[in-house]
């Protein structure tokens, strides 16, 4: 992954002299200040426990405290993202393709139809019916034109051929699908 790599210390370096190029070209000393504060000395608890002194060098108390900080920080937003995708497409992803639901038998798209029903119930209220789900996705996917290749197209298919209500489960398990990505907004802010 990108964001491991540039976690080493010759990745470092190469940061560091872009840096030094930048502070240079904007008129500002490239050059890292020490801490002028007095260092803390931790108390120990245990006698096992090693002592760490403070890092001294300003050079290496960024890198340590600044810089491989936020690269893990980075890091761990980013993996917590994927697993999160990863998370969503296991239970929406055959939708991502209505046109390859004519390829899988009804036993594999009822299984897909119950995963969703499942992830979408809160205690005895659900959102949508499984069987009702499998039964009208088989039907709306006869009917697409050869065009319709997205879950916005088969949604706007819908709509526009006035089948909302005909087909209510389907309509709202793409809808929301469909508006999946606008509420993981929270991970976006915090990275």
């Amino acid at each position: 992954m990108f964001l491991e790599e540039r976690r080493s210390d010759t990745e470092f370096e190469k940061v560091l002299v872009d840096a030094t190029e930048l502070a240079n070209d904007s008129e500002i000393g490239p050059v890292f200040v020490a801490d002028s504060a007095r260092l803390r000395k931790k108390k120990r608890l245990f006698d096992y426990e090693g002592e760490d002194p403070p890092v001294q060098n300003a050079k290496v108390n960024f890198k340590v405290n600044f810089y491989f900080a936020v690269i893990d920080v980075a890091i761990n937003f980013v993996l917590e993202r994927f697993q999160q995708l990863q998370q969503m497409k296991s239970i929406f992803g055959f939708l991502y393709d209505v046109k390859s639901l004519n390829g899988i038998t009804n036993t594999q798209l009822r299984e897909h139809c119950t995963k969703l029903e499942t992830a979408l119930r809160d205690g005895e209220s659900k959102d949508i019916s499984a069987t009702d789900l499998c039964h009208k996705l088989q039907a709306v996917v006869c009917r697409l034109q050869p065009d319709t290749v997205t879950p916005l197209d088969v949604l706007k298919f819908i709509c526009e051929q006035g089948l909302v209500h005909s087909v209510p489960n389907t309509f709202v398990a793409l809808r929301i699908m469909l508006t999946l990505p606008v509420s993981v907004a929270s991970g976006e802010r915090s990275f």
